[in-house]
């Protein structure tokens, strides 16, 4: 073949090659723009779902939070993942069943409750033995009617309408009770006696007989002198902390070693009693209780204390350094300078051959 033919044909093949690209894209993204909106997946519950705006002609009225609906359909909203291209967006199911003429809120605290004429509703599901004229929420996930108490979609075993009442909620925690039973969320608080039981802070609860947290029994603790004393957040972790005559407790747990009647919070993450230092419920070697203060915060991974007789880097002991003259000098959240009259330290090390008196931290 002539060397000008060969580069003729070349030529002729990239044409072909980025004409049927473009055709290809060209099909897929009418398909994408025309057919997606109106099809949006198949969602966790295994129901299909729909864009809000592929339903926009159906003249849709917004009932409550989570459905609208058309003089013939209801729709229900819920998060749905649409695969390749993403689809964050609210995506709809229909109700199947459900009558649009007499669909509204249960009350209007319902949040994610909703009824027609035949039946209750919350979300996408229909609540099976469920009274619409009686119904009505107790709070978002609560709720009751002249035959049952309702987590949910969940009819709770043996639970008493007519007693049944809200205590608190604390975070994702629902608490509530009626003449039986204590409850969290949708279990049963076992041995917990409704006429005597009291909800405190971060989860702790108690009652004539016991402790509790998060629904569950702290063993051993006196719910006489039991008291709820502080959470202390550290990043993105917590920790509280309760006591009674006996015990410290920390998330629920007993802190062991600490002393209840002299337990107290200090700066931070820091706290002690007669005995001890903690910082995050762990002891601090050599700490004395009486005279250990924190210096300063220089950032969640670095803070530096001092006692009588030694300078701490968070829980560690800066060897050598020198309660009396320790000096604060320069650096960031992971790295830091320090100094007494003797050594410049970084973090909790010695910096080898520097001079205190003349040492800088460059900018």
């Amino acid at each position: 073949m002539p060397k000008q033919c060969y580069k003729k044909s070349k030529k002729n093949i990239k044409r072909l090659i980025i004409f049927i690209s473009f055709i290809f894209i060209t099909i897929f993204s009418l398909f994408y723009w025309i057919m997606i909106p109106k099809y949006a997946g198949v969602g966790l519950s295994g129901l299909s779902y729909y864009h809000l705006n592929s339903l926009k002609k159906s003249k849709l009225v917004k009932v409550g939070d989570v459905y609208v609906k058309n003089s013939k359909t209801v729709y229900c909203k819920e998060a749905v993942n649409c695969s390749f291209f993403g689809c964050d967006e609210p995506a709809y199911a229909v109700i199947q069943g459900a009558d649009a003429k007499t669909f509204q809120k249960t009350d209007d605290s319902a949040f994610y409750y909703a009824k027609d004429k035949n039946h209750v509703y919350y979300y996408c599901n229909r609540i099976k033995e469920s009274d619409p004229e009686t119904f009505k929420t107790v709070n978002g996930y609560y709720a009751k009617d002249k035959n049952n108490v309702y987590y949910g979609i969940e009819a709770l075993q043996g639970a008493d309408p007519t007693t049944f009442t809200l205590i608190k909620t604390i975070g994702f925690s629902s608490y509530a009770k009626d003449k039986n039973n204590v409850y969290i969320n949708n279990v049963v608080i076992q041995s917990a006696d409704p006429s005597t039981f009291t909800l405190f802070n971060f989860g702790y609860a108690t009652d004539k007989k016991q402790a509790y947290y998060n629904g569950n029994v702290i063993p051993d603790a006196n719910p006489e002198t039991f008291e709820v004393i502080k959470e202390l957040n550290y990043g993105a972790s917590k920790i509280d902390y309760a006591k009674d005559n006996k015990n410290v407790y920390t998330n629920g747990s007993i802190l062991p070693g600490a002393d209840g009647n002299t337990f107290r919070i200090m700066e931070y993450w820091y706290t002690a009693d007669k005995n001890n230092v903690y910082l995050h419920n762990k002891i601090i070697p050599e700490a004395d209780p009486s005279t250990f203060e924190v210096i300063k915060r220089i950032s969640d991974n670095i803070v530096y204390e001092k006692d009588k007789n030694n300078i701490y880097f968070n829980d560690l002991i800066i060897q050598g350094a020198d309660p009396e003259t320790f000096q604060l000098i320069d650096g960031d959240a992971f790295n830091y300078y320090t100094k007494d009259k003797n050594y410049v330290y970084h973090n909790d090390k010695i910096v080898e051959w520097a001079d205190p008196a003349s040492f800088k931290v460059a900018k």
